[in-house]
């Protein structure tokens, strides 16, 4: 199976999306995670799908882009997600010119 993002699992502790967003470079509260996992549920849904994959990476980030508690997070905070996902999701990162 292709590397997906489940709303599910990423409520684990253990998920590794989750450890990302937290212990690595990006440094998300709980709070902020709960965040997340609130926007993943919605995306998922708003999206009919259950897995998350490279494929449905441009229309879930469309669809984040206008729920209220992504305009709340600041823009290094949604260049965080932006990169984490992508990285998850094995999407490679766009040259910065």
């Amino acid at each position: 199976m292709e590397n997906h993002i489940s709303p599910a699992s990423f409520k684990n502790h253990e998920n590794v999306l989750r450890m990302k967003l937290r212990y690595g470079d990006h440094g998300f509260d709980h709070a902020g995670l709960e965040r997340v996992g609130g926007l993943l549920d919605r995306t998922a849904e708003h999206l009919g799908e259950e897995n998350l994959t490279a494929k449905h990476y441009d229309k879930a980030m469309e669809f984040m882009a206008k729920q209220p508690e992504w305009q709340r997070l600041g823009p290094g905070q949604q260049e965080k997600i932006h990169s984490a996902f992508k990285t998850h999701l094995g999407i490679p990162e766009e040259p910065t010119q």
